[in-house]
């Protein structure tokens, strides 16, 4: 039997459903604009005024600006470089570095987006972010995460999980985007690339992962698609918990469990229901017996009987 109880956002599972279950889907859509088709890397910024964000166009090598709603706002030409992989806003010196995964280099621009000097680490590098200190940007081919100084000397070479594609700090880790296209997971690091969490599935939310950005003002991360064109707002919530001595998985803004296929559910299926924050939005697919989703409920937390306090019993 396959028994489910939601205790603040929380939901216990039996051996039959496991962590690969969940999917995680996007909060909130927002289309780029319309000759920004090839998307492959974000920052934002919030240096002496509004939040901005910045999208690279690996294939005109332009940056494109849009503002704390996602409306365009202006274009910048890098004058450098041919496949742009990743950009970073450098907070301390209201910098900007595009790095280029063909020509093997780095390139610093000022806030104006006025081309400054340039590094080469090597090619094959992809995403970029900073934690105030040094640089960090992923090796694809080796599987690795590498670190530079600020002057773009090599420090450290990490292990991470397989295909990375881009990274970003939020202060405390670091999320790092892996995996082919159709299949990429995010993944959780600390500062020394210790992984702190299970994976977060976006696979079934977004086809072509190329780039990712944690927001400071909001504290919401953005995934570029590039299969449509848009970025996508993400919660990255706590993965899994201890909840009553059991596994738990904590059920965030987004977040979906794809259930194996009904005719293979042994015994009886049940589901208890818990008051859920009303500000987030989680429900269940059910597959059938082929696999494909048949059944989509959605959990609208003002239906919810229940104030919590009962451990077992919703009514």
């Amino acid at each position: 039997m396959a028994l489910f109880k939601a205790e603040r956002q929380s939901w216990n599972f039996s051996s039959s459903i496991d962590y690969s279950d969940f999917r995680l889907y996007s909060i909130m859509d927002y289309a780029l604009h319309v000759n920004n088709t090839v998307p492959n890397g974000i920052c934002s910024e919030i240096t002496g005024g509004p939040l901005l964000y910045w999208v690279l166009n690996s294939a005109n090598q332009t940056v494109y600006e849009y503002n704390a709603a996602w409306a365009f706002q202006s274009t910048f030409a890098l004058g450098r470089g041919t496949s742009p992989s990743g950009i970073d806003h450098v907070a301390g010196d209201d910098t900007y570095w595009v790095i280029d995964s063909a020509t093997g280099k780095v390139y610093k621009y000022n806030s104006a987006w006025v081309y400054q000097t340039e590094f080469s680490p090597g090619a094959g590098l992809y995403g970029l972010t900073n934690d105030g200190s040094y640089f960090y940007t992923c090796h694809n081919a080796t599987n690795t995460v590498k670190k530079y100084n600020g002057a773009w000397v090599l420090q450290e070479t990490f292990n991470v999980e397989s295909s990375p594609l881009e990274i970003d700090w939020d202060g405390t880790y670091f999320y790092v985007v892996c995996g082919a296209d159709d299949n990429q997971k995010v993944y959780k690091y600390d500062s020394n690339f210790n992984l702190k969490s299970d994976y977060y599935d976006i696979s079934s939310a977004v086809s072509q992962g190329r780039g990712i950005n944690w927001n400071s003002v909001d504290s919401y991360f953005y995934v570029l698609d590039g299969s449509d064109d848009k970025a996508k707002k993400f919660e990255f919530g706590p993965n899994l918990a201890s909840l009553s001595g059991h596994n738990a998985i904590v059920m965030y803004n987004g977040m979906r469990a794809t259930l194996a296929p009904i005719n293979q559910i042994a015994g009886n299926f049940e589901l208890y229901l818990r008051a859920i924050d009303p500000t987030s939005k989680v429900g269940i697919i059910l597959r059938d017996g082929a696999g494909n989703a048949c059944i989509n409920i959605s959990i609208d937390a003002d239906k919810i009987i229940g104030d919590g306090t009962d451990a077992l019993d919703p009514a």
